[in-house]
């Protein structure tokens, strides 16, 4: 904490109130009760928040930079169009129904200012914590899990959810990560490598690497290579494959460009 002067404001309650155009700077608030308020074009500037309740709170066009949250409660809280420093991520709800809930509101708030890295990093909160919620709303023994999602085919259909979102989330990180893009094809051509050794017998490493790193990706790409006969051992249905997975690829390739690295 900064060694500045700060005014300390303790044990308070400020609970469905309306605050606009609201100013603060260096002040300690302290157990104080901001549930179900609305903050609407405020500055709340190096501010201090310990074990506050922000539980149904709304910022709307708010500057909260510099202001620094510890141990409050963000439960179906909103942010819009609000300047906030991304160390809230530390405060975010430790359900996974309500932490996926408040990293989306913050995924768009960041959006909306044109702040895309701390938007992305939202973004990998807020699947991270989807993944886990559909996954404990089938698996889990919980009592409120049970309540919400009794019976076989509400887990059923948890449990597809939960497989759909796992898939993409290990493809090509859900439209976040060019590494599982590029690890999902790597995959890909190890198998069509393990293939190749069995199908030709090859036991030679140097002739196996060459396979994996020339060969088998040249053939996947379309690249014209000497040997263009190689691969005439692959069937019909095994060229149809590999011909839609790489536009797939190359179509969720150009989404994580496009989504990820284009600035407006």
């Amino acid at each position: 904490m900064s060694k500045k002067p700060h005014y300390k404001l303790s044990d308070l309650k400020y609970i469905n109130h309306l605050f606009i155009r609201a100013v603060a700077k260096d002040i300690i608030f302290e157990n104080v009760d901001f549930s179900k308020t609305i903050f609407e074009s405020s500055y709340l500037k190096d501010c201090r928040f310990i074990r506050c309740n922000f539980e149904g709170a709304k910022f709307v066009s708010c500057n909260l930079q510099g202001s620094y949250f510890e141990c409050c409660k963000f439960d179906y809280v909103i942010f819009e169009k609000t300047f906030v420093d991304d160390e809230i991520f530390e405060c975010a709800p430790k359900l996974d129904n309500l932490k996926y809930k408040f990293a989306r509101s913050l995924k768009l708030n960041y959006a909306s200012i044109g702040d895309y890295i701390k938007s992305s990093k939202a973004v990998t909160i807020e699947l991270e914590a989807t993944k886990s919620h559909l996954k404990d709303s089938w698996l889990s023994g919980e009592e409120w899990y049970k309540l919400k999602y009794g019976g076989p085919k509400r887990r059923i259909e948890q449990f597809w959810k939960w497989t759909k979102v796992s898939i993409l989330d290990f493809i090509w990180g859900n439209g976040e990560s060019l590494w599982r893009l590029i690890r999902f094809n790597l995959i890909i051509f190890a198998l069509l490598t393990v293939y190749d050794i069995f199908e030709k017998n090859n036991t030679n490493a140097f002739a196996i690497f060459k396979v994996f790193t020339i060969e088998i990706p040249g053939n996947y790409f379309g690249l014209k290579l000497k040997n263009n006969n190689y691969f005439e051992y692959y069937d019909d249905w095994l060229n149809l494959i590999l011909v839609i997975t790489r536009l797939v690829s190359f179509g969720l390739l150009m989404s994580i460009i496009l989504k990820k690295y284009n600035r407006r």
